[in-house]
């Protein structure tokens, strides 16, 4: 075993003893990574496991070292695939467990094992020359034979003679099948055994041509000739540990390769980091801290609680707070990583992959994102089965069996990158303005719960009709009294109602403890709650509403108006305030309050959430249409000038500078999207002007009604308003 081998150099994988004070539950491992020739105190890492990553990781080393020269197989020993969602740790994964577990595992093999004496080859595509599929791939040769020459690894002559004279081929003389062929015949004649650890991968799927634009045909011979060889031809002594990002563009062009009597995609070992760790494995990161970093859990609860339970993501953000001096604003620093980091990174991760995908299959991943109503599963496997293998470890399932993103931070991460694609063909799009990207100081968590609160003052309001209770009158799509789910949202809003009870300042009655709460007056104040202001004087405060449910429910659907008109210049204390009105009332985390909430709308069918969202939408074109027509009353009352004369006890509303802005709402609908031909775009975003409402609306008003397997329509067009105001 010489100096330079896997097994001398690799790190070693000890268990870590956590404090007593760390309750770990079954399956969840804490480990170290110590180097082999530490040059820092407190060099070792830990790492995270809750999902049995270390002995997936043995069980492929072991297949790989019992089965290598196996005479009875037919195809290749399985290739190692880390995969992941963004800030997850896939590259700490390969870079650093996988030789860990491979070294632990060879140590346990006798001294004539033909996988002894292993060399590493590291491989990162971003550093390979893309403009062109040629230039890629004699890039790759390039570094290949450099390795060979550098490792001293030893490779059969005349592999190694065709791969020098390609090498040197002219500029005139260079083509892809050249290369390629010279690429794959030097891996079939290495002699040394090697483990080839390649990041980055979806780099290799991304030549470029003179202008830029992918180079399809390159794409084409890289993926099916190529990489499709590695993984179903590999000589046993090669072993390949892959990963990268934009895995939905990987995991897409894996199951698109041709089958030719193996799927190359069953020849995967697949690994998936998970994007959400539970808090115990958290706990004892934070117990690391002072001693590697010398900072307290408490110096950096902003990085904390926008990294939400993902240490990989903590760990980024903390390293580059400590690099940038430990500045003492770390709110104002985790907003900066948010914006030039995880979005931008955010962006690199999703756009390839669904960049020929027509808008309807955009708009069932948006659906991913909505953890109350989710995406049909089965949509997704039929149309894409290799983005399906990718998600399917990061999904739950609603009370319907549909599929939504377990982790809040992804879910606002990839809502984002959808909506902010805003198409071509005289959609105008704002420059430094991404939509879906939460002002300052509102955390991805916050976002989430924003939009869980959308739906719940939606659904909440709705259900509060069908008691009688309500402004609008009944529409023709009310859902029955007994529809799935209902009991459940009842019983989580009296557990709502009688957590905020409690808080609420003194008075005489229900209706003068809650108008004496600054935030009820605030949001019922607003000018986006006209119609709602104008109803509560004529019939809520002295007769509809008489308990402290009713009043939540008018209270969410309140701040639910705010969240999803709310405009910029109305200032950013408006927004937050109305976001996090209920989680301060009932004294819960932000993360904690939305699972609650959750829950309790976990079981409604997406007819219901449909038909509540369509009403909402109803009232909010009423509204806006009477705006827009310089009218002075709301769509569902007297006015406001009629609330300032209704003489009740009501503080006076706060006043906001007049109208709405000039520019309008941002509207997204994939059914009015050009879909068609080769120009096929993203989902737009249409900016309208308040003087003419029927250009603004004419898509909205053009919408079918609600059904369960298309209620995103309405729901698109209800929400882009608030993403579309969230980025200002």
């Amino acid at each position: 075993m010489g100096p330079g081998s896997l097994e001398s150099s690799a790190p070693t994988l000890i268990p870590r003893l956590t404090a007593s004070s760390v309750a770990l539950k079954e399956g969840e491992r804490v480990w170290e990574i110590c180097p082999t020739q530490p040059n820092w105190p407190g060099a070792s890492q830990l790492y995270l496991d809750s999902t049995n990553i270390v002995n997936s990781i043995k069980s492929w080393a072991e297949v790989r070292c019992r089965y290598v020269g196996h005479p009875r197989r037919s195809h290749a020993l399985p290739t190692l695939f880390v995969s992941g969602l963004m800030k997850t740790g896939k590259s700490y994964t390969l870079e650093n467990l996988v030789p860990a577990v491979l070294a632990q595992e060879l140590s346990q093999q006798g001294p004539d094992h033909p996988l002894k004496g292993m060399t590493v080859l590291r491989l990162n595509c971003l550093r390979l020359d893309r403009q062109g599929a040629t230039a890629l791939l004699y890039s790759l040769l390039e570094t290949m034979v450099g390795w060979v020459e550098g490792a001293g690894v030893k490779v059969k002559a005349d592999a190694w003679q065709v791969a020098t004279r390609v090498r040197g081929d002219a500029a005139s003389s260079r083509t892809r099948t050249r290369a390629g062929t010279a690429i794959l015949e030097l891996l079939q004649g290495l002699e040394t055994p090697v483990l080839v650890l390649m990041d980055e991968l979806q780099a290799l799927l991304q030549p470029l041509n003179e202008r830029g634009e992918p180079d399809l045909d390159g794409v084409s011979y890289i993926r099916d000739v190529v990489l499709r060889h590695i993984l179903v031809a590999s000589p046993d002594h090669v072993l390949w540990a892959v990963t990268g990002s934009s895995m939905a563009s990987v995991w897409t062009a894996l199951a698109a390769m041709p089958v030719n009597g193996v799927a190359p995609i069953l020849q995967l070992r697949q690994v998936d980091t998970p994007s959400v760790w539970p808090p115990g494995l958290m706990a004892a990161l934070l117990d690391d801290l002072e001693v590697v970093w010398g900072v307290r859990p408490e110096d950096v609860g902003p990085l904390l609680e926008r990294a939400g339970s993902s240490p990989a993501l903590f760990m980024t953000m903390l390293e580059f707070w400590v690099m940038e001096g430990k500045p003492a604003d770390v709110a104002a620093f985790a907003d900066t990583f948010t914006y030039h980091k995880l979005y931008k990174e955010a962006f690199r991760e999703w756009q390839l992959g669904p960049a020929h995908w027509t808008d309807e299959e955009r708009g069932m991943l948006l659906d991913l994102t909505d953890p109350v109503t989710g995406a049909a599963a089965w949509e997704l496997h039929i149309l894409y089965p290799g983005l399906q293998r990718f998600l399917k470890p990061h999904l739950k399932q609603t009370g319907e069996e549909r599929s939504y993103l377990a982790d809040p931070t992804q879910r606002q991460l990839l809502r984002a990158v959808l909506v902010d694609n805003n198409g071509k063909g005289g959609a105008r799009r704002r420059q430094h303005c991404w939509a879906g990207l939460p002002v300052p100081g509102l955390t991805l968590a916050k976002r989430d719960w924003g939009w869980l609160l959308l739906h719940l003052g939606q659904v909440a309001d709705y259900h509060l009709l069908l008691l009688g209770v309500g402004v609008r009158p009944p529409a023709e799509d009310v859902i029955p009294k007994d529809a799935k789910g209902v009991e459940e949202l009842k019983a989580m809003l009296r557990d709502l109602a009688d957590k905020v009870e409690p808080k609420l300042p003194e008075g005489s009655s229900v209706a003068s403890r809650w108008e004496a709460l600054g935030i009820f007056t605030m949001v019922l104040g607003s000018p986006h709650n006209k119609g709602r202001r104008s109803w509560y004087q004529r019939e809520g405060r002295d007769g509809k509403l008489w308990s402290h449910l009713d009043y939540l429910v008018f209270f969410l659907r309140l701040s639910r108006n705010v969240v999803a008109r709310w405009e910029p210049r109305e200032g950013k204390e408006m927004l937050s305030s109305a976001l996090l009105a209920l989680p301060t009332l009932v004294d819960m985390r932000v993360p904690d309050l939305s699972e609650v909430v959750l829950a309790g709308m976990s079981q409604l069918a997406a007819a219901t959430v449909a038909a509540a969202a369509a009403a909402a939408e109803r009232e909010d074109q009423m509204d806006e249409a009477v705006e827009a027509g310089g009218g002075g009353g709301g769509g569902c009352g007297s006015g406001y000038d009629a609330n300032r004369r209704g003489g009740g006890t009501v503080a006076a509303p706060a006043v906001y500078g007049g109208g709405r802005s000039s520019t309008g709402a941002g509207l997204v609908n994939w059914r009015t999207s050009s879909s068609s031909g080769a120009s096929s775009s993203w989902p737009r975003t249409t900016l309208g002007r308040s003087g003419a409402p029927s250009a603004r609306h004419t898509s909205r008003l053009a919408l079918p009604p609600p059904a369960p397997l298309h209620y995103r329509v309405t729901r698109l067009a209800v929400a882009a308003r608030a993403l579309f105001r969230f980025a200002m």
